[in-house]
């Protein structure tokens, strides 16, 4: 649906164009990060595992490898576009929607830490912190398997991408749930599904770099409708 909407509409090409620079260099930094650091483990399993023919898939794997990395920190600095993506529907609509979508509350939720002292933070943070490193580590690891282990991954983070696209649209949406980290469960099934079609787009290296601003207008159009469908029952 994005993808049509996009080309249809025709006015987010401003943030495509943005969101397209910010991949193309993230795919350049970390391929040339990738080339002189992981490529040659790559390569080195690869051969092991298939002789001659591990040399090709090597570099194909190392490709879609470098994309998911370019993807995920594109997708975690193009928050801010897929906004301005859903303000340029909101004033295109027909009036009827635009004055179900002005009583929106635009009030971005603040930091939950704030006013809280460094001793009470801490054990939070390093518990996040030891989680996050821990699945990160066994996620590199078993995306380090030619091929198979990028598909796997993949497939692991099906909630987080979909959920990397809906945050900005939740924090309007439900403030209270996403600053007491509620936010990600309640959504889990929407952000799953969305993930997994936008993880299909986003497989495509250098495509994807445009298909992510689509999954944006995807998104929006989603978090519209919701919108709509909750003021209407109001």
């Amino acid at each position: 649906m994005g993808i049509f909407v996009f080309f249809e509409k025709n006015y987010f090409w401003k943030e495509a164009c943005l969101v397209f620079l910010t991949y193309s260099t993230k795919f350049i930094l970390i391929a040339i990060l990738y080339y002189f650091i992981i490529f040659p483990f790559v390569l080195g399993i690869s051969t092991l595992l298939l002789g001659p023919l591990g040399v090709t898939v090597a570099v194909i794997h190392s490709v879609l490898h470098v994309n998911c990395y370019a993807n995920k920190t594109t997708r975690l600095a193009s928050a801010r576009h897929g906004l301005q993506i859903f303000n340029k529907l909101m004033q295109n609509s027909d009036d009827r929607h635009r004055m179900t979508l002005g009583l929106v509350n635009w009030n971005i939720r603040k930091d939950q830490w704030r006013g809280t002292h460094w001793s009470r933070r801490l054990p939070s943070m390093l518990c996040r912190f030891v989680r996050v490193w821990v699945s990160s580590t066994a996620q590199f690891l078993l995306s380090l398997v030619p091929i198979v282990g990028i598909i796997l991954v993949s497939q692991l983070n099906v909630a987080n991408r979909g959920y990397d696209y809906a945050e900005i649209f939740l924090e309007l949406q439900m403030p209270n749930a996403i600053q007491n980290g509620m936010a990600y469960y309640e959504e889990f099934g929407k952000n799953a599904i969305f993930g997994q079609v936008a993880g299909i787009l986003e497989s495509i290296p250098i495509l994807s770099g445009l298909l992510i601003t689509t999954n944006y207008v995807a998104r929006a159009l989603w978090f519209q409708d919701d919108l709509i469908s909750a003021m209407s029952s109001n």
